[in-house]
């Protein structure tokens, strides 16, 4: 019976031919896209992934450094060079070889820029962003495709099988016998199957030949993070455990179809009508469905044959949203990631499914639609269509403020060449947060940048082209997001100062001007033209000095003001950073009714009471027990407030002085070499 059945399959219904017709057109297509594309890698890529792919280390670092600094110094190289030559200071031999190595530098810039964009994603952790071509990677793991031609033939060879015997009439024959209904129904299933399953897994060796051969697809140990589609997956996979994963259910999505078609078969006994049905179950919600993940839901053969979707992290999307003023950008969730769980279920289901509609095979049509819908509603309901954003719960510190310079608990943020670097203080290891530094060093490109960080977020401000947009990231896996936008008229540069729960402060550089945005509404108010501004009551108040030197203290909730007319804050002696600073329900500053000494208002009780008779610090900070200063003498102190007992941190202060966003600690800046060194200050000795 098997070999007659075999027989009938593959040579009187040609399934045989059509098999080798498919395998000569797929090694067509397949050398054909191979030979057209364009995206083949240089010799110098090629070189450069193999100095520097694979897991990111100290060698790799100093070498992508070095190559860094040559490229941006190419010109005035190539100047002092002739400037060299001309002096006699190198020979001309020297001259032409240490050109050469310039002029190589210079051809091999798209690389070296692409590959420092690499190194500065590695750099955010080393251990799960490996240095990797991503091309052939992305195009597989990335990449919702279902290949037209697979489906096209896995319809040809699937439809006749039970529609000829229908059509012939010859079903009645068969029935007959329990053979006939049993065995050789399950002959027929087992065999389509497995030309189905061969005909895929052709299909994926075919492609997996022609990325081979296009891009490597080197370094598969690399964990699947080092794609930044991947970035936040929580998946703890390698790229080519992934590969298989997705080979695995697009084999399960062929099997799938394959059955689906012959159950549809059985169902309506015409190959047109099978055609029209299978084919609207199988395409259109590829198409048709509004929501990216429906087709990954529903109990049909589409999500398997897509493959990649199962395995995809949440992936937003940004649209504008105007408003009668602004022109803002709104972050929405488009896909939402399949936890462990829903996966499992949706796996589970498919089984159940697929063994449902071979019983139905042997069993006929009745309950099938009911059965269907069922399962539908049954897969929707267990596994959902969308989760929430996840937000960390963010603190906001007393006296935080704008500056180009911020400490938090873990990572050390400074501005440079119109880019914002992260290093992070216990590693070292350090990158850039806007991740085109070649775009931001252009001489063409002007924009204000300013930035504020907590422990869990930094937010940035570009007003580039009068358009102010302030993005937020996340510290923990440094997941980017536009969370405000505004164009506007006029000759503005604006800054951020401050961000609070509800509100961002920005001042405008031009009229120095401060105003308040709400986080929710997006209105804009302004607080006139003020002075240095600071947060106190962690996060639920605004703090800032007015034109006449006073202190002013406003509510973030009602906007309620209270000005301070017991307290001057002019000095001399005072930077814009030292002018005051709020602690609890203390203001420190410096009183220039009394000789600029130090004094601590409470703001409770109103009494002013001097802590520190010196009247020559430059710089000062508290975070409530101990207060630390520089005077002209250019040596850090600190002194225990309950205590008053002195100690002195530091002789001859080199660098710049900061304190943690928390206040915890505090830090000296220094720049060697062109290179920044963080130094934790620890309290030692005191003295009196």
């Amino acid at each position: 019976m098997i070999k007659n059945e075999a027989y009938k399959f593959f040579i009187k219904q040609r399934v045989l031919l059509c098999i080798l017709v498919f395998i000569g057109l797929k090694i067509i297509f397949t050398i054909y896209m191979a030979g057209t594309s364009e995206t083949k890698p240089t010799d110098s890529y090629t070189e450069y992934l193999k100095i520097l792919g694979g897991e990111l280390n100290d060698e790799k670092t100093a070498y992508i450094e070095k190559q860094y600094e040559k490229l941006k110094n190419v010109s005035t190289g190539i100047n002092d060079l002739e400037e060299q030559v001309a002096l006699g200071h190198i020979t001309q031999e020297e001259y032409e070889q240490t050109l050469r190595e310039l002029s190589k530098t210079k051809q091999e810039q798209t690389e070296i820029k692409l590959f420092y964009q690499k190194y500065q994603y590695a750099l955010e952790n080393r251990k799960q962003h490996y240095i990797i071509d991503e091309e052939g990677w992305n195009e597989v793991l990335t990449t919702e495709k279902m290949d037209i031609l697979l489906i096209f033939f896995i319809f040809i060879i699937s439809i006749p099988v039970f529609c000829s015997e229908y059509e012939t009439e010859m079903n009645y024959l068969q029935l007959c016998s329990r053979k006939g209904r049993d065995r050789l129904t399950l002959i027929k299933i087992v065999m389509t199957c497995m030309t189905s399953l061969i005909l895929c897994l052709f299909c994926l060796l075919c492609d997996f030949m022609r990325l081979k051969f296009l891009y490597g697809m080197d370094f598969a140990y690399a964990p699947i993070q080092s794609l930044t589609f991947f970035k936040n997956s929580g998946l703890k996979l390698t790229l080519w455990h992934l590969m298989g994963l997705i080979m695995a259910v697009k084999i399960l999505g062929s099997i799938f179809l394959t059955v689906f078609i012959m159950a549809i078969s059985i169902l309506f006994h015409k190959s047109l009508i099978t055609i029209l049905v299978s084919g609207a179950g199988t395409i259109l919600p590829a198409f048709l469905t509004s929501s990216a993940k429906l087709k990954y839901l529903l109990p049909l053969p589409t999500g398997l044959l897509s493959g990649a979707g199962y395995f995809f992290p949440d992936i937003y999307k940004y649209q504008l949203v105007s408003s009668d003023i602004d022109l803002d950008v709104e972050k929405y969730l488009s896909f939402s990631a399949f936890t462990v769980r829903e996966r499992t279920l949706h796996f589970l289901l498919y089984f159940i499914v697929i063994l449902i509609l071979v019983a139905l095979i042997f069993i006929g049509y009745k309950g099938t639609l009911r059965i269907f819908l069922m399962l539908s509603i049954s897969c929707m309901l267990l596994c959902g269509c969308a989760k929430s954003d996840i937000y960390n719960e963010e603190v906001f510190y007393e006296n935080s403020s704008e500056s180009n310079h911020i400490v938090t608990d873990k990572y050390y943020f400074y501005q440079k060449d119109n880019n914002i670097l992260c290093k992070n203080i216990d590693t070292g290891d350090e990158f850039s947060i806007i991740r085109d530094p070649f775009k931001q060093t252009k001489d063409d490109f002007e924009c204000s940048l300013s930035m504020f960080a907590t422990n869990q977020y930094l937010y940035y401000a570009k007003d580039y082209d009068q358009v102010l947009i302030i993005y937020r990231v996340n510290l923990t896996n440094f997941e980017e997001d536009v969370i405000y936008s505004k164009e506007y008229q006029g000759n503005h540069y604006y800054n951020l100062a401050v961000v609070t729960e509800n509100k961002f402060y920005v001042y405008d550089s031009e009229s120095s001007d401060f105003y308040e945005i709400s986080r929710k509404y997006h209105k804009w108010n302004c607080l006139g033209n003020i002075e240095y501004l600071t947060t106190g009551d962690y996060g639920n108040k605004i703090y800032y000095e007015n034109l006449n030197s006073q202190l002013v203290k406003m509510d973030v909730s009602t906007g309620k003001q209270h000005i301070y007319n017991d307290i001057s804050l002019h000095s001399k002696y005072s930077t814009q950073s030292s002018r005051f600073c709020i602690q609890s329900d203390y203001c420190y500053y410096t009183n220039l009714m009394d000789h600029d000494y130090i004094y601590k208002y409470c703001f409770a009780t109103g009494e002013n009471q001097l802590i520190l008779s010196k009247s020559d610090i430059i710089y000062f900070a508290t975070n409530g027990h101990y207060f630390y200063y520089i005077g002209n003498d250019n040596c850090l102190y600190c002194m225990d407030l309950e205590t008053k007992k002195t100690e002195l941190l530091m002789k001859d202060v080199g660098g710049k002085i900061i304190m943690s966003e928390d206040y915890s600690d505090i830090y000296q800046i220094l720049e060697k070499d062109d290179k920044i060194i963080i130094e934790k200050i620890e309290r030692l000795n005191f003295i009196s």
